[in-house]
């Protein structure tokens, strides 16, 4: 009986040294948290700085220029390789106005052609001075913009963030 004792014992030991160790790790790792947190690291930098490097200026990219019939039968042909080509790229895109949404949030591109489809390049406006050049604008009219390409959806297309129009 004596050798039972001693391998639960044994057990025992085991078990609450091992609790005792994922204990104190957890109360490491939060230390070290909380030391980060008390001890912040001290960067000051301007709005207008933090804007520069987060986003190149336009003079700094280039743009890849194409038209929404040519990126709309892309995406009717293949949604993957349309995927790989436009997604993340800086394009310049010419298209038909088509839509022109009232809170001054975004318009949408269509192909030229009359052709009935749902697809279309959602283009998001970012600035004031880009409200103020489409409310000078109209549906049906043929216009170019640049901006980054950020999404690509095979049932309602690209979504652009504009960075210029014209």
């Amino acid at each position: 009986m004596k050798k039972g004792h001693l391998i639960r014992n044994i057990v025992i030991a085991i078990i609450v040294i091992g609790v005792l160790g994922a204990v104190m790790g957890k109360k490491g790792t939060e230390g070290e948290s909380s030391n980060d947190k008390s001890s912040p690291k001290t960067e000051t930098v301007s709005n207008e700085q933090a804007v520069e490097t987060e986003a190149p200026t336009e003079a700094q990219i280039e743009y890849t220029a194409y038209t929404t019939d040519e990126m709309i039968d892309d995406l009717e042909a293949n949604a993957m390789n349309a995927t790989d080509k436009y997604k993340g790229k800086y394009i310049q895109v010419t298209g038909k106005l088509s839509n022109i949404d009232a809170q001054g949030s975004y318009i949408s591109l269509s192909k030229e052609a009359n052709d009935f489809t749902l697809l279309s390049v959602q283009c998001f406006i970012k600035t004031d001075e880009q409200k103020e050049a489409i409310k000078t604008m109209n549906k049906g009219d043929t216009i170019t913009l640049k901006g980054k390409c950020t999404d690509v959806g095979e049932i309602l297309g690209y979504t652009l963030n504009i960075d210029s129009i014209g």
